[in-house]
């Protein structure tokens, strides 16, 4: 489950301008947010680009660029940092403290290589946990997510057709990798006379799919584009159709290169437009994750980058750390040069962890835990006194904002003392410290009353009314109806003043003050029958307070007058 501990990059694509903003992640939106904008000339970008894709190019068969081909890599990405990005999110960029940044792009831009932006220091996927959400034009059924099972399951889908002796050395070390680990993960390894069949009856039994093989890319029908098994293509049309009746895995690492049509290590100008046909199927389709490959893997490199993902997800780190530290290690082990690091793309939000650490502590007796725990211990206890003050303190007073307990007995005062005008004003300062103090309403209402301006007077009893439900309060949700009730008894709206009355009544059966309100409501409308019944439950009632007492008086004084009408 994620976090809220991330950067979110927002660019919009409108004509030859990109619009941007940058914030932190937080589990309640701001209302308000700050955007900067910049003019592009996309003829320079896609010129750029495409100086990119000459670079990633130039390997040899080890994958290790040509000449000062690194030197190239960081000119063009700095002079795509330089143009794609405002100073203000640029200067937010190189301050951040954060590792996690999700990139929001519109759909329109995703052939660029935001992952090799080079802010003269570090590309972006090494600095930071770096995810894409992309926002489409496509008008499809919000998909169903899979809830993640206490024990993942994983299947690896290696070498489908066959002819691709690495793909099945990558599958068979990946699940020795976690064979002394079945406790954490359970994994299911297939391998070669994979058909379609097989792969859309058990897909959607695993949390994780891993795929190692060959991808096939159709230009003029992407929907059918898709990974290459033994008697089919597994199509993008395929996904998008299982989704409706099934929920598919949370995470699908397609260590597949587009490259089964033709014998080449090279990218064209669309590798990323190839990698989104398939990425954008399984996205719509309730996977949470896609990690794909944008280019021809060797060998050795491909191994080592999926062993080591895999090694930092089930130690409880992020996808987006697990495949940024996946590059450091690729980096570390076959040198900048190497351009493994660079062939990977994040679909989905970097910040989710699938596996959470499981911290083993050593048994000691009760005695020893404490001797060796004193501090915790007591730690522990003060906080839990603390969290007990602070329950019963918001209990039993109104509100737990000193400041505004002040104003409100300080407006009680001016009540009292018929300065109404004060009492709005101060009534009103106090609800915008702390909207749910409650006293505050109906003395509100009332300072309205005495004014009279019946509109704010019944607008507050309302107010009243709803943060006592809000707050689950009974009691103050029960005064709220019957001052509202009052509010239309003294109107001569006697079918309202019924109704919440009523509504009092319902929440506290046994309470007088309500019985007698209804009662004088009904004498009011010559109802005498409903009155004497309603105060004949005045009477019988059990007694809870001394005030009952005299409110058991007055129901009889009323019963007296209605027996002389």
């Amino acid at each position: 489950m994620p976090d809220y501990n991330s950067l979110v990059l927002e660019i919009l694509k409108q004509e030859d301008k990109l619009k941007m903003s940058i914030f932190q992640q937080e589990e309640i939106a701001c209302t308000l947010r700050h955007y900067s904008q910049c003019t592009i000339s996309f003829t320079q970008i896609d010129k750029l680009c495409q100086e990119m894709i000459s670079v990633l190019n130039k390997t040899g068969k080890s994958g290790a660029g040509e000449g000062d081909s690194i030197k190239s890599l960081k000119k063009t990405g700095q002079l795509l940092w330089d143009n794609l990005l405002t100073r203000t999110v640029k200067d937010k960029l190189k301050a951040a403290n954060i590792l996690n940044l999700i990139l929001s792009i519109d759909e329109e831009l995703i052939n660029i290589p935001w992952e090799l932006l080079y802010d003269g220091n570090s590309f972006l996927c090494l600095k930071f946990n770096l995810g894409r959400l992309v926002r489409t034009k496509e008008q499809l059924t919000p998909p169903q997510y899979r809830s993640f099972t206490s024990v993942p399951k994983m299947l690896i889908l290696a070498n489908p057709t066959n002819d691709l002796k690495s793909a099945y050395l990558e599958g068979v070390f990946i699940r020795n990798q976690f064979d002394r680990k079945r406790r954490q993960i359970i994994i299911d390894f297939k391998s070669t006379n994979i058909d379609t069949l097989y792969v859309k009856k058990n897909l959607y039994d695993y949390d994780i799919v891993h795929f190692a093989g060959h991808c096939e890319y159709e230009a003029e029908r992407p929907q059918d584009s898709g990974w290459v098994l033994s008697d089919a293509r597994f199509s993008a049309s395929d996904i998008l159709a299982m989704s409706a009746t099934v929920t598919l895995p949370t995470l699908v690492f397609s260590n597949a290169c587009y490259s089964a049509k033709a014998n080449t290590n090279l990218l064209d100008i669309d590798y990323q437009k190839k990698s989104y046909s398939l990425a954008s199927a399984f996205l719509f389709s309730g996977v949470r994750h896609y990690i794909g490959s944008i280019r021809k893997i060797e060998d050795e490199n491909s191994l080592a980058f999926s062993k080591e993902f895999y090694s930092q997800l089930i130690s409880g780190k992020s996808v987006g750390e697990s495949l940024r530290l996946s590059r450091l290690k690729s980096v570390n082990e076959f040198g900048m040069q190497n351009f493994a690091w660079t062939s990977y793309l994040l679909y989905g939000d970097p910040n989710f962890v699938l596996f959470r650490k499981i911290i083993k502590k050593p048994r000691q007796g009760l005695k020893k835990y404490i001797a060796t725990n004193k501090k915790l211990i007591l730690k522990s206890s003060l906080t839990l006194a603390a969290v007990a003050v602070l329950i019963c303190l918001s209990t039993w007073l109104p509100t737990l904002h000193p400041s505004a307990y002040l104003l409100f007995l300080n407006s009680k005062k001016m009540f009292l003392a018929g300065k109404n005008q004060e009492v709005i004003l101060l009534g009103k300062r106090i609800i915008s410290q702390d909207s749910s103090f409650l006293a505050v309403y109906p003395l509100l209402a009332q300072a309205y009353e005495r004014e009279g301006n019946r509109e704010n007077a019944l607008k507050y009893y309302f107010d009243y009314a709803l943060f006592s439900e809000q707050r689950q309060d009974k009691k103050n949700l029960a005064s709220a109806y019957t001052k509202i009730g009052k509010f239309y008894q003294d109107q001569g709206d006697y079918p309202k003043a019924f109704d919440f009355f009523n509504k009092a009544i319902n929440l506290f059966p046994n309470f007088r003050m309500f019985y007698l309100d209804l009662a004088k409501s009904y004498i009011r409308e010559d109802e005498y029958q409903k009155a004497r019944d309603v105060l004949k439950k005045v009477i019988d009632s059990p007694k809870k307070d001394e005030d009952d007492d005299q409110r058991v008086t007055e129901a009889k004084k009323l019963i007296e007058e209605i027996k002389n009408e």
